[in-house]
């Protein structure tokens, strides 16, 4: 998810002290639960958060939430995250990587919508002006990129 104390408090900073420090946000795609390695999986993520901490856990993470503005729904499917990685990644090649995230993130963590969920991702895709977003995703192009940050 966007985490927006990191880009608040980058903003903060100025050109100068960011220049100085060699400063600079960058989000990486990550790849949960290749196909093929889904067996055991959680279907919902608080499920997932339950089973990694507990479910006490729950209350935590929406005070996090709630205090960078976000409302978790913690029953949010768990889906494939290629496409929606992938996405990120052309919405990098064009400036727009940051937005795309934002509402990826949003629309997952407080809509509980997949993010395999395509028309979403294209919906998205269009509100920032990504251009090429569904012949993108048609192809092949980032799965490689995405396939070197897989987190099982």
């Amino acid at each position: 998810m966007g985490v927006k104390w990191i880009d608040t408090a980058y903003a903060q900073l100025s050109p100068e002290t960011r220049a100085q420090l060699g400063l600079a946000v960058s989000r990486k795609p990550f790849f949960l639960y290749p196909a093929g390695m889904q067996a055991n999986v959680p279907k919902r993520w608080g499920e997932r958060v339950s089973k990694l901490y507990s479910p006490a856990t729950w209350s935590h993470i929406k005070q996090l939430g709630s205090s960078a503005g976000y409302e978790f729904n913690f029953d949010s499917p768990l889906s494939d995250t290629m496409d929606s990685h992938r996405l990120c990644l052309l919405a990098e090649t064009q400036g727009k990587q940051k937005d795309v995230v934002h509402e990826i993130s949003r629309r997952y963590f407080e809509e509980g919508i997949a993010l395999a969920n395509r028309s979403s991702l294209l919906e998205v895709a269009s509100k920032f002006g990504v251009e090429g977003a569904a012949a993108y995703l048609d192809s092949d192009a980032g799965r490689d990129e995405v396939r070197t940050h897989t987190l099982i």
